[in-house]
């Protein structure tokens, strides 16, 4: 299949493969990627947030630059940037990071352009993960596309007639703490009931640890035991995948409340696909099985025509694909900053 028209090069731009960077709390990762979704060099740092701002961005500059001249890209060449936070795109401010303390208010798009002298175009990580997979993943060829990343905590992005919605300030799509139990548990957020209370990491290593508590068998404190660390989403993966049934009746909790949620996203949006990525995605059918049945019974009539829902194709670089995605309309418009 050929890509979308939008991902392909504009004549006028000349520029067929641009740079980008996806920017977590462990490491940052930057990639020479092609406007066909062909990632041709790659870079990684660690993110290392507790040496401070410009110690970040120096590293993401040096490994932005390393993946430039792996493949001869000249300084015309554009980036893109996927920040874990509150960004806005327009200003290439980014308001706050849960995971890069001390970032508030940071105007990371003059900062690295500063450095690199390059035009510069941000949008938050889970943003860039929707057009990642809208572009050349699991939505490749639609034209409406909601994404739901799940690990840690939970995000997302929407795509509407083939644009990324961002919403006033540019912080649309910001689907884990849309409420699905009003008087659900509490969530790292200090509101109750949010999506990521029931389906991040975190809540699914709470819930099992409850179960725990209250004397249900399983194979958890063994695999802890042989294991170390601490109780956490894969190990009850794991345990699940071992057929214990503590651990299968959690991720079928967090499964179906993924359900009510997609069903919820699909009578807002109506979307062709609902993307699910993030780490939870390794439970496969334990996870989807439950998703699936709970969006059958959630949704109105008509809104099942043609959806689907289906695990993320492109799976950790589907940030780094969706920041190429930001560096090439920037590309495509001309409206970068530095000229």
């Amino acid at each position: 299949m050929e890509p979308p028209d939008s991902a392909i090069r504009n004549p006028q731009s000349a520029i067929d493969t641009v740079l980008a960077v996806d920017l977590g709390g462990t490491h940052a990762r930057a990639a020479a990627v092609t406007a066909a979704g062909r990632i041709v060099a790659r870079r990684q740092a660690p993110t290392a947030a507790d040496a401070g701002r410009d110690a970040v961005l120096d590293r993401v500059a040096g490994a932005v630059t390393e993946a430039a001249g792996a493949v001869g890209l000249g300084p015309d060449v554009p980036v893109g940037v996927a920040l874990p936070g509150a960004v806005d795109p327009v200003n290439g401010v980014l308001y706050f990071a849960p995971n890069l303390p001390g970032w508030r208010d940071v105007p990371v798009r003059d900062l690295l352009e500063g450095r690199l002298g390059r035009p510069v175009a941000l949008g938050n990580d889970l943003n860039a993960a929707a057009l990642g997979e809208w572009r050349y993943g699991a939505g490749r060829g639609t034209r409406h596309l909601v994404f739901i990343g799940v690990g840690t905590g939970v995000g997302g992005g929407v795509i509407v007639d083939g644009r990324l919605l961002l919403g006033r300030h540019g912080l649309a799509g910001e689907l884990g703490h849309a409420v699905i139990a009003l008087d659900g548990p509490p969530c790292h957020c200090g509101r109750r009931g949010c999506l990521e209370a029931h389906t991040s990491g975190w809540a699914i290593a709470r819930d099992a640890q409850r179960l725990l508590d209250a004397g249900v068998p399983s194979l958890l404190p063994d695999l802890l035991a042989e294991r170390g660390g601490e109780l956490d989403g894969p190990l009850v993966t794991l345990a699940a995948q071992r057929e214990d049934e503590l651990a299968i009746e959690v991720l079928a909790g967090a499964g179906r409340a993924l359900g009510h949620a997609a069903a919820s996203f699909a009578h807002i949006f109506n979307p062709e696909v609902i993307a699910i990525g993030g780490g939870v995605i390794a439970a496969g059918p334990l996870l989807f099985d439950p998703l699936q049945e709970a969006l059958a019974e959630r949704l109105l009539n008509g809104f099942d025509r043609d959806l689907r829902v289906v695990p993320s194709a492109l799976g950790q670089d589907a940030g780094l694909l969706g920041a190429a995605v930001l560096a090439l309309e920037n590309a495509e418009r001309g409206t970068g900053n530095m000229g």
